[in-house]
């Protein structure tokens, strides 16, 4: 799971920008991320557990997450993630950029 979220970051790759979106949008995106990872595979943030599982894999990912997402995602790309509602909408953000 962790290495999908990274995969997400790392997809993005190769289109850098100096229009660079803040660290806190991109610690928004990564919540986001993972929120939707987690409910693309079953889970509900209902669930008791659900709360401690995304924490694990914000702190197992979030540094590097974070640190390519500064450096390497246009924010046209941040912003439109930060609407989506589903894993499908996320990555079609992939496809307008």
């Amino acid at each position: 799971m962790t290495r999908w979220i990274v995969a997400i970051a790392v997809a993005w790759l190769g289109f850098g920008c100096s229009n660079a979106p803040s660290k806190s949008d991109c610690e928004k995106l990564l919540d986001k991320t993972v929120t939707l990872e987690l409910t693309a595979a079953g889970a509900s943030t209902e669930d008791p557990g659900f709360a401690q599982q995304k924490a694990k894999l914000i702190e197992t990912a979030g540094e590097e997450f974070i640190e390519q997402c500064v450096d390497d995602l246009p924010r046209s790309r941040v912003a439109c993630a930060l609407k989506a509602h589903s894993k499908p909408d996320l990555l079609a953000c992939d496809e307008d950029g």
